[in-house]
């Protein structure tokens, strides 16, 4: 990692490769970088990459449906993890939620990822519910709510 700034922005294509690295990293059951590449430019998604230097290194991905948004997606590299890039990428995802006019985020987490919980606890996202069993190895998910 660099010492460069970090730009927030709209992913692009040339994005994907390193998105796929980063879901490979970031999670148990990662998306292929094809899965996320149907989602780039599209009125229904908002794909954000944190660019540092010409290097990716985080992103958050937000499906938006009848005025209501869900965080999908959020993923920073272990090496780049504790500078507040998660936290930047929410942020930065909510307010251009906002400003497109939704009117709520949800989201589902693992329940044994404390960060990410913290993180979304500490953006004020409440937690409303959880899906017993929800993934794949057995672990339940726990649903969260933000209004905007």
């Amino acid at each position: 990692m660099t010492d460069s700034p970090v730009l927030l922005r709209e992913a692009r294509a040339a994005d994907l490769e390193a998105l796929g690295r980063l879901e490979r990293e970031a999670f148990v059951e990662p998306w292929r970088a094809a899965d996320l590449a149907t989602r780039l430019g599209r009125a229904d998604h908002l794909l954000l990459v944190a660019d540092r230097g010409d290097e990716v290194v985080g992103y958050a991905l937000f499906q938006r449906a009848a005025g209501e948004a869900e965080l999908q997606r959020i993923a920073v590299p272990a090496g780049a993890r504790g500078q507040g890039l998660g936290g930047r990428l929410l942020a930065e995802g909510l307010r251009r939620l906002r400003r497109a006019g939704d009117s709520a985020c949800f989201l589902e987490v693992r329940a044994s990822n404390l960060a990410a919980r913290r993180l979304y606890e500490r953006a004020g996202f409440t937690l409303v519910g959880r899906r017993r069993s929800y993934y794949a190895d057995g672990e339940d998910a726990l649903l969260y709510h933000l209004p905007l």
